[in-house]
């Protein structure tokens, strides 16, 4: 099976093609966000790169959320659009879940966040399924999350890796808190596609948000009216 994988849903771009469980290629970007300028020549580049046409391609995957509004709807646009264009299977899979799967042969949890504005975050909790190992446990269901939330649920766990946005933008972590490094901080394409893999095929996928966009809100707050 060949599955085309993207990535839009964060400050990174990430694209990848996998063959019958084999990583044929991957490119990830985290320079600007252009993600609307540079998806589509990136997938060119790509399929040339290894000579595969969109048609050979079985299944589309494509994060679906939580994070960026702008960046969720481009890639799920894209993989939809291809989907319907050329009758083929598409597959939504968790931006947060995404983050966490490099990190899934660890034994610590994982805690995956993006953000979501006004000292919040975007985040879940996951664990290696010892069943299972290419599987996750999902520990803490997404949900939009303030830092005190996030301490009060992570003083459960002995050591927690911290992955994606809240790397960053969190400086004074708790002590059995471990940030991830720049390489496998947000999620990749490759991920993507073996998550896919878990998931039955669609003719179409909508993106997830947890939230009102940056835009309704402050609608809201000028107009006390609700979009």
């Amino acid at each position: 099976m060949k599955i085309l994988g993207i990535d839009t849903s964060t400050a990174s771009l990430s694209v990848a093609l996998m063959v019958d469980g084999v990583l044929k290629y991957e490119l990830n970007q985290n320079h600007a966000l252009t993600h609307s300028e540079r998806l589509m020549p990136y997938i060119a580049t790509m399929m040339e790169a290894i000579g595969c046409s969109m048609d050979e391609v079985d299944r589309f995957a494509c994060t679906v959320g939580p994070g960026s509004f702008t960046g969720v709807r481009i890639g799920v646009s894209v993989a939809n659009a291809f989907a319907l264009a050329l009758n083929k299977e598409v597959v939504g899979v968790s931006t947060l879940e995404a983050m966490a799967y490099s990190h899934r042969f660890s034994e610590d949890v994982l805690l995956a966040t993006t953000d979501a504005q006004r000292g919040n975050f975007y985040a879940a909790f996951y664990k290696r399924d010892e069943e299972h190992p290419e599987t996750l446990k999902v520990l803490d269901e997404e949900a939009v999350l303030s830092v005190k939330d996030l301490e009060e649920k992570i003083v459960q766990y002995p050591q927690v890796i911290l992955i994606g946005d809240a790397v960053k933008l969190w400086e004074d972590v708790p002590s059995n808190v471990v940030k991830a490094p720049c390489d496998l901080r947000f999620p990749r394409a490759s991920s993507v596609c073996l998550l896919s893999l878990q998931k039955e095929g669609k003719g179409y996928i909508e993106p997830v948000y947890l939230r009102k966009s940056q835009a309704e809100l402050q609608f809201e707050e000028r107009t006390g009216k609700s979009l």
